[in-house]
């Protein structure tokens, strides 16, 4: 394979373990403050207000970032997400009402929306174009080994304290830094090179990438059920007494782990269509399993199921987001495909809380599945005719 088509350079290990970094401090936040908000005081509806609250902020930034991305430069945008973090952090600390919490939430949701659309867009800037799936299989891992770690340690550190999780993310954030210093390629001059005709700048084109608006509708319910993981798994093990509860998440990475590894293959042999339907059915069991558990070993599985579920179809659907997208507006692309996420998050979050408080987490569970069945149905609808077939992707690599 030629030295133009390589794909672990160092710049793109670096972005994995930069990307580690920045997906921890997440999964540590959504692990922990809703146990949080419940314990000042709050109830589980106020709990899915915040997760609302914090991906709708994200939502409304994340359109800006994009563009600003594609103008004035990813990194830029990469580091004022992390300030913004550091200092939403900092607002935890202080968060001893729910108001106060609900605004911190806010001000994370908007710097952790920057973080990963710079992070979507520097990865796609350095991933050769005939490997894009295969490079975002890989990176995934990145959110394997997060998912894996960061809510156990958060889980953790919280029984000492909420204050013991937030030192925790501090160093987080600072070896986001560290890592993203170590990371040197010319953006400027890719942007240069790839401007738009006629001379128009880098983000021209307005805040919306429309080829990946279709990808974008269908991780908008892949997401919409995922929160019912996200936020709410933890309250699930709290109401129904599974013990260590936290282990659904390391199993769930491990699953992620596996579909990753295999994610970069199967498409090439299979076909992205067969194996988006492989993963769709084991995401839509993993939520029919944990409807009716009350067992810990049973929710391990679920948490397997969940993850070979997540890693088979977020990459195919990603790859379908940037593919076709111009260099100079795979900003936009990465901004349009993550927005989607957050407003599946925001229903979720609105949807689930509610849910829980009247009719219970068998209702929850339940729902989450009939919304992958939907999800499915609509992949099919919107992007089955454009999926790459295996002689069409085995052709690239």
């Amino acid at each position: 394979m030629g030295k133009e088509n390589k794909l672990f350079t160092a710049n793109y290990v670096f972005m994995i373990f930069t990307a580690i970094m920045a997906f921890s401090g997440n999964f540590m936040i959504i692990s922990s403050t809703p146990r949080y908000c419940v314990e000042i005081g709050g109830t589980n509806s106020l709990a899915g207000i915040m997760t609302s609250l914090h991906m709708f902020a994200a939502l409304a930034s994340r359109p800006l970032w994009g563009r600003w991305a594609d103008s004035i430069g990813r990194k830029t945008v990469f580091y004022s997400g992390v300030l913004l973090s550091m200092l939403a952090t900092a607002g935890f600390f202080f968060s001893k009402t729910v108001g106060a919490l609900l605004l911190a939430r806010v001000v994370f949701g908007i710097g952790y929306s920057a973080i990963t659309t710079a992070n979507g867009t520097i990865v796609t800037d350095l991933i050769p174009r005939e490997r894009l799936s295969e490079g975002l299989a890989f990176y995934g891992v990145a959110s394997i080994t997060a998912q894996a770690i960061a809510p156990p340690i958060a889980l953790a550190l919280y029984r000492d304290s909420f204050n013991a999780v937030l030192l925790f993310l501090t160093g987080i954030w600072l070896c986001c830094l560290l890592f993203a210093k170590l990371i040197r390629y010319d953006e400027k001059a890719l942007l240069k090179s790839h401007r738009a005709p006629e001379g128009r700048s880098a983000g021209h084109g307005g805040v919306i990438e429309k080829t990946a608006v279709r990808a974008s509708a269908t991780i908008t319910l892949m997401a919409l059920a995922a929160t019912a993981v996200s936020s709410f798994v933890v309250l699930l093990g709290a109401d129904r007494g599974i013990e260590n509860i936290g282990s659904f998440f390391t199993f769930s990475a491990a699953g992620l782990l596996v579909s990753r590894v295999l994610g970069a293959s199967l498409p090439r042999r299979f076909g992205e269509n067969r194996v988006f339907l492989l993963g769709s059915g084991l995401y839509i069991v993993s939520f029919l399993i944990l409807s009716g558990t009350y067992i810990s070993t049973v929710a391990c599985v679920a948490g397997v199921f969940y993850g070979l579920g997540m890693g088979f179809n977020f990459p195919i659907l990603n790859a379908m987001a940037v593919r076709n997208a111009q260099p100079h507006r795979r900003g936009a692309a990465t901004a349009t495909f993550n927005l989607g996420q957050d407003a599946g998050a925001i229903v979720g979050g609105l949807l689930f809380g509610g849910l829980s408080d009247l009719l219970g987490f068998t209702a929850v569970y339940v729902a989450a599945a009939g919304i992958g069945l939907i999800m499915l149905a609509l992949y099919f609808l919107l992007l089955g005719r454009s999926a790459q077939k295996p002689a069409a992707i085995g052709s690239h690599i």
